[in-house]
């Protein structure tokens, strides 16, 4: 799954719908590793659409990365994905993947 969101990332960084760095796969990785488990295992679509649900609908503030030592959504850290980054690759995905196949 983490493979389908960076490469989706990447196709959009390549269509200019995001900026490069916008969307760091470090990031990526620890916004899918917060996901529960029991998300995942039914089809890539479904799980994509699952899990991105839970991240829309998630306390942002209470993410953590990926090694659990630093949140994952915060500002003036080096180690975490800056608010405003995070809440713009988040809109720029759901309108990409609506707008996808129209």
């Amino acid at each position: 799954m983490v493979r389908i969101y960076k490469n989706m990332r990447n196709r959009m960084t390549d269509e200019g719908v995001v900026k490069t760095g916008l969307a760091p796969s470090y990031f990526i990785e620890g916004m899918l590793w917060n996901v529960p488990a029991n998300l995942f295992g039914a089809s890539y679509g479904d799980l994509f659409v699952n899990a991105f649900n839970w991240v829309l609908k998630a306390d942002k503030t209470k993410l953590a990365c990926a090694n659990d030592l630093f949140w994952l959504v915060r500002d003036n850290s080096q180690a975490c994905w800056p608010t405003v980054n995070f809440d713009a690759y988040l809109a720029a995905a759901r309108k990409y993947w609506d707008d996808w196949g129209k």
